[in-house]
């Protein structure tokens, strides 16, 4: 079976999330066969489980295996305490910054890490939602 046949994106809104030409957008580059993952919402799970936003259906892959985070310093790849682990560079990584020509290895799936030169507009804080604003958000959903 391909990668191509396997791989599913799962589209959906994602709250806070940034309009696409605000960010820089993430590519995954899967290797040897060149399909590439996007990454144009600022927060995305990868996993072979049907509610990942990047769906990988693999056995040696988690059903939620690693996120992928936009922040001000850059996207980050986060395990999700996934059982084969997430290896960047050859190193187990739990947290880290992605560069661009990293090489990132999640079960057997191996991706190379393309990301553009990138200049945040003046004042890009304002899109991340603060800790308290987040709280907010959650607390006023709940019932009274």
């Amino acid at each position: 079976m391909s990668m191509a046949s396997i791989l599913a994106l799962r589209p959906q809104a994602v709250p806070h999330a940034l309009p696409a030409e605000s960010f820089p957008i993430l590519r995954l580059r899967l290797l040897p066969s060149g399909l590439m993952l996007v990454c144009a919402r600022s927060h995305m799970v990868l996993g072979r489980h049907s509610s990942a936003d990047i769906r990988i259906p693999m056995p040696d892959i988690s059903r939620r295996h690693c996120r992928f985070d936009l922040t001000p310093a850059g996207w980050r790849v986060i395990d999700l305490s996934s059982l084969n682990g997430v290896i960047l560079n050859d190193r187990i990584v739990s947290d880290a910054l992605l560069r661009p020509n990293d090489r990132l290895r999640i079960g057997n799936a191996v991706m190379d890490v393309e990301l553009p030169e990138f200049q945040w507009p003046e004042m890009h804080s304002e899109h991340f939602a603060t800790d308290s604003e987040i709280i907010r958000s959650i607390a006023a959903s709940l019932p009274e």
